[in-house]
């Protein structure tokens, strides 16, 4: 494994704090809708990723009723700071779905 895919690796193991019992509530409604384990395992990754290197550290939200649109744009600038325009874009899918799904 290399050093960026263990450093990947190990800030998706992120703990989310408040965030955890959502994410989960998250997985359960991907599995729900019939997605395959690697889908649910990928985006449950990136959710918690988000949650724990920028909500909890940037931001201070507590929940995510308190999460707004322009907090996944300003994780999304800084994914693409980071990494391929690809892998932002697959790493800032879950946080979008689940923001515009709360009611």
């Amino acid at each position: 494994m290399t050093v960026a895919a263990s450093r990947s690796r190990q800030s998706k193991l992120l703990a989310a704090g408040a965030f955890e019992g959502e994410i989960s509530s998250f997985r359960l409604h991907l599995a729900a809708e019939g997605k395959s384990p690697k889908t649910i395992r990928m985006y449950t990754e990136a959710v918690r990723w988000f949650a724990a290197a920028h909500l909890l550290r940037e931001t201070g939200r507590t929940g995510w009723e308190q999460v707004c649109g322009q907090d996944v744009q300003r994780w999304m600038v800084w994914l693409l700071s980071r990494y391929s325009d690809s892998r932002a874009a697959a790493e800032s899918r879950a946080p979008r779905c689940l923001v515009t799904a709360r009611p």
